[in-house]
């Protein structure tokens, strides 16, 4: 149903940061590529599951989606919501990513 809500409504689609990753049905080359090739772990958490597994974080951070970094075993905020929705593409997104953790 999310690859339907994509098409059929994308103005209306919640997830930016879906949005930018995946294309209606798949996940977007350029982005496949960078995950599968990074030598980062990484977790992608639907709203409910975040707050599950990270009750304190999800109260404080309402706004999603929100990418974080851990650092000495805690959360880190590394693009917030706002952050994330004003990247334009899946290589912006890429390039912010990379430039972020190059300052931690």
């Amino acid at each position: 149903m999310d690859g339907v809500h994509k098409v059929l409504s994308p103005g209306t689609y919640a997830c930016n940061l879906c949005s930018l990753t995946h294309g209606a049905f798949f996940e977007r080359r350029i982005w496949k590529e960078f995950r599968e090739s990074s030598e980062l772990p990484m977790r992608f958490l639907y709203k409910d599951q975040f707050a599950h597994q990270y009750p304190r974080q999800a109260a404080v951070n309402k706004e999603l989606p929100i990418v974080y970094t851990i650092l000495d075993s805690e959360l880190e905020v590394l693009l917030s919501s706002e952050e994330v929705k004003d990247i334009p593409d899946a290589l912006a997104l890429i390039l912010r990513i990379k430039s972020r953790l190059a300052k931690h």
